[in-house]
């Protein structure tokens, strides 16, 4: 990892980057309707942007010389003027184009904003509850009322996006299509670090946006930093290369509202998959199957598409940003944090959302080797260090006895064929065959479900990839577990390990490890 983020667009005069504790907030109105609606919305906004410092914009379908009474009357609020003819998403996308905020609130003139909302996005729900009354100005003295509490939505989604121009677009309008009252879910999105318009992109859809500057930090510090600024009970986490079926979020919400029993749930990719290609398919249709067999409860998660209630997600220490700086595994560890806190998680495959990522096989091996295989064997290291045998119950739903036997066969089967070769033996050459048909045939379940979606050409083809896929997952877990007997768990940059011993706050903030104290809780408790 590479050394500390430098902490926000602003500067302290000289030129360089200021550490300060909390982000420049800024305030998007799109406004194309009656003046008394944006008078209304801006008296709301007003006392708020005063507390919180927000920079407040008003994106106007109408000349300002027309409502020059109006924008003499508010001169701290910056009014910009855009066509007559500019839609709502036109409105919001010009008013982001203008605002400078590392995080930017985005609304309509018909909204009545909630009596705390730039308070809770500015500071982070969670510090504006703990903090005491004192009387100050200062938003982050002041306690949140019951009463505020109230006008919160129920879910808050939360969509980490890198470089997204290609996908976000479709994502959201899908998403915002969806079946669930738009009052009762908020939309975050957290832009990290892109350089394209995905913040512009998002602002078309989003009532948040983060945009956290410099390199990629990885989905789930950028999903930790949407859960601070959320202020839905329960959090939804999509990825941004997904499309959501109309009932897909009131089916992640509804199982949290009715189910009291559980506390986390998430869904599965659907089985017709629509990015072209045999290995993008196979990808795919491996995952929904996959899932699709391992209904009810699990001890793992899954962040694209799976939500958890807030305080749970709090509690366990939210995603070990300081572990995964990159999309690996940080929603399979969450999971493990989860349930060995004794939380309850449950897979419903029915709740599903249309992957568009497009796969390439040596992608793929990368993911396999990297991204998967050797990050879970050195956490399965730590875990067991920590929990010993208890441990073995926290198997991902594809690493479990059979998957882990599987690689183990044509690992072996591999190995004898090319020691036939090189030393000319058959029966060596008869046993590795054996081993992997062995496996082929252990899998046919699979492989008839890959014949009824795509036909038999493409049976074939998925055959050999996936033994491919349990070569690279044997190499890659004996290469994690010797890592982690030799090397131990991963370590951050030592600056980064520096800043975090000091608990200095920054923004964005430096990348923690929030899993390590808990992880000590839980070997306490077995």
């Amino acid at each position: 990892m590479s050394t500390p983020p430098r902490a926000s667009r602003t500067s302290d005069g000289s030129g360089r980057a200021a550490i300060i504790a909390t982000p420049h907030l800024s305030v998007v109105v799109a406004s194309n309707g009656p003046t008394t609606s944006l008078e209304h919305c801006l008296r709301s906004l007003l006392e708020q942007s005063g507390r919180t410092r927000a920079e407040l914009i008003v994106a106007r379908a109408q000349r300002l010389h027309e409502i020059e009474t109006l924008v003499h009357a508010h001169p701290s609020v910056r009014f910009v003027e855009a066509p007559r003819d500019a839609t709502i998403p036109d409105l919001r996308a010009v008013g982001m184009r203008e605002s400078t905020g590392d995080v930017v609130i985005v609304m309509d003139d018909s909204s009545v904003p909630d009596p705390r909302w730039l308070e809770e996005v500015s500071v982070g729900v969670d510090n504006l509850s703990d903090r005491p009354a004192t009387g100050s100005s200062d938003p982050a003295s002041a306690p949140l009322h019951v009463e505020d509490r109230q006008h919160r939505p129920f879910l808050s989604v939360i969509i980490p996006v890198r470089n997204g121009k290609s996908v976000l677009p479709t994502m959201l309008e899908t998403l915002c299509a969806s079946d669930y009252p738009r009052e009762q879910w908020e939309l975050v999105v957290v832009d990290d670090g892109s350089t394209d318009d995905s913040s512009m992109l998002a602002s078309r859809y989003a009532d948040v946006i983060i945009r956290l500057p410099g390199r990629a930090r990885g989905p789930g510090y950028a999903r930790n930093r949407g859960v601070e600024r959320a202020r839905g009970q329960c959090v939804a986490f999509l990825d941004a290369d997904v499309v959501v079926r109309p009932d897909t979020i009131r089916q992640l919400a509804t199982t949290l509202s009715m189910r009291n029993d559980i506390d986390a749930v998430f869904g599965a990719y659907c089985d017709e998959p629509s990015a072209a290609g045999l290995v993008s398919q196979y990808r795919n249709l491996l995952h929904h199957y996959t899932h699709d067999q391992d209904p009810g409860e699990v001890h793992s998660f899954w962040a694209g598409c799976g939500a958890v209630r807030r305080q749970v997600f709090m509690d366990v220490g939210m995603y070990d940003e300081w572990r995964f700086s990159r999309a690996q595994i940080e929603d399979i560890e969450l999971g493990y944090r989860i349930s060995g806190n004794g939380h309850r998680i449950l897979l419903r495959p029915d709740i599903q959302v249309t992957h568009l990522k497009r796969w390439t096989f040596w992608g793929m091996l990368r993911a396999d080797f990297v991204d998967r295989g050797v990050p879970w064997a050195r956490l399965l290291a730590e875990q067991k260090a920590l929990l010993g045998k208890s441990a073995e119950k926290h198997a991902s739903l594809n690493l479990r006895a059979k998957e882990k036997s599987n690689a183990l066969f044509v690992c072996v089967g591999v190995g004898l064929l090319v020691l036939a070769i090189a030393l000319r033996q058959p029966r060596l050459a008869d046993i590795g065959v054996a081993l992997i048909v062995l496996v082929v045939i252990r899998g046919l379940s699979l492989y008839s479900f890959f014949y009824r979606k795509r036909g038999f050409i493409f049976v074939v083809s998925a055959i050999v990839l996936h033994l491919v896929y349990y070569l690279t997952a044997a190499v890659s877990v004996t290469w994690g577990a010797l890592l982690a007997l030799v090397i131990g768990e991963p370590r951050p940059d030592p600056a980064i390990e520096a800043f975090s011993e000091l608990n200095l706050t920054a923004w964005p903030p430096v990348p923690k490890n929030p899993g390590k104290r808990v992880q000590k809780t839980v070997a306490a408790k077995a």
